[in-house]
């Protein structure tokens, strides 16, 4: 299953990397960009107009985030054989609290 979809996208890739025929020149005013949030204007046009949506929004997605984590942890409680996971969440959160301490 791996190899066939490798092979799928390998071929997907190599097809579109050298048919492509449009020219996507930057202009001198720009510096970068960014597609994607191109893609999502509006979306953030109307998040940005109705405050309590984006508000409730960010909410649930931390809660999603934190949930993500604990789940991670109780799996690893249960079934971990190494300490790499918990190493890995110790550094991440550790250099973060430190960046933002003493981030300006």
């Amino acid at each position: 299953m791996r190899i066939g979809w490798a092979a799928i996208f390998l071929t997907c890739l190599i097809s579109t990397m050298f048919t492509v025929e449009r020219e996507d020149i930057i202009t001198p005013d720009e510096c970068l960009r960014d597609q994607t949030f191109i893609w999502t204007a509006p979306l953030n046009a109307y998040l940005a107009a109705n405050r309590d949506l984006t508000d409730r929004y960010i909410i649930f997605c931390s809660f999603l985030m934190d949930f993500m984590l604990i789940t991670a942890f109780v799996l690893w409680f249960l079934y971990g054989k190494s300490f790499k996971l918990l190493i890995a969440y110790m550094l991440f959160f550790g250099i973060r609290g430190m960046i933002q301490v003493f981030d300006p």
